[in-house]
């Protein structure tokens, strides 16, 4: 019997049939296994991309709220930083502010003190051309016209809290506001004040003509040394001295000896703010008592 004759015996056999079957149920539950193993695995994989794609946008959503909370924080620190150098600048703007408005505050009563006591009075043989009372009137009816263009906020921006640098900004203020009433004094004389020829509305009017001054004036000029009984008088020199423009020499030669008894030598001067008389009596030391 040949190989071929045993195997077609053999497949003969019930057996086979069994085992082919076996191996047919066996097999089809193979490709099932596979089958259910590959869409197992599929759906995992699926599910991991899912999950990996849910957990990569919360990781990005949390990144960007974490740089978003970064960039506030740092916007809010940046916020306190200016804040607290703001803050910082403007109390030191306050402590100065306060202390330039307690000086000016100071200064205002000092100077207030200083006019309750002036002596409104000027001692003879002085002539005051100003009185207390006229240039009180006169400041008080134009002080806005005084301090125009005058603005002390500006005036703050120099202002150190040092005492060279207040006593030195107080002079500077003082300065500058004489400058101001400086220009008010513009083209003053005082040849034009007794001649009427210009007003001044600051000045006493009752020295505001030659007729009333001129002749107090050379009443004053007098001599006013003790002289002894036996004292020879010799004639007084008098010299009168005033500033007059070039255009008003010619008026003043005319006018101002009729106010005078005997008429004195007229000298031009340098200073416009003031007329003088002199009178010169000749004596010997013996001819004047000296206790």
């Amino acid at each position: 019997m040949s190989f071929y004759d045993d195997f077609i015996d053999w497949f003969k056999n019930d057996w086979c049939y069994y085992i082919a079957g076996l191996f047919g149920i066996v097999t089809i539950f193979l490709v099932l296994y596979w089958w259910w193993s590959n869409s197992q695995r599929r759906k995992m994989e699926i599910e991991y991309e899912e999950m990996s794609a849910d957990l990569s946008k919360k990781m990005r959503k949390l990144q960007d709220q974490a740089n978003e909370q970064k960039m506030r924080m740092h916007v809010a620190g940046m916020v306190i930083d200016k804040l607290l150098t703001l803050k910082a600048s403007i109390d030191k703007t306050y402590q100065g502010m306060k202390a330039y408005i307690g000086n000016l505050s100071t200064w205002y009563k000092e100077e207030q003190e200083g006019l309750n006591v002036m002596e409104p009075l000027v001692k003879a043989p002085f002539i005051p051309l100003l009185s207390n009372s006229q240039l009180n009137r006169y400041f008080e009816g134009n002080k806005d016209k005084i301090t125009e263009g005058m603005h002390l906020y500006e005036y703050f921006k120099g202002f150190q809290l040092d005492d060279e640098a207040i006593i030195g900004y107080k002079r500077d203020l003082k300065q500058k506001i004489l400058v101001q009433i400086e220009t008010l004094l513009n083209n003053f004389t005082v040849f034009r004040h007794i001649f009427e020829t210009k007003d001044y509305p600051y000045l006493d009017k009752e020295y505001a003509s030659a007729k009333n001054l001129l002749p107090v004036l050379d009443t004053k000029s007098a001599p006013f040394c003790q002289v002894r009984k036996t004292a020879v008088m010799k004639p007084q020199a008098r010299f009168l001295f005033i500033h007059t423009d070039p255009e008003e020499q010619q008026s003043w030669n005319a006018a101002y000896p009729q106010y005078f008894n005997a008429t004195p030598i007229s000298e031009n001067i340098v200073s416009v703010y003031k007329i003088v008389g002199l009178r010169l009596q000749n004596l010997t030391i013996d001819e004047v008592i000296l206790d």
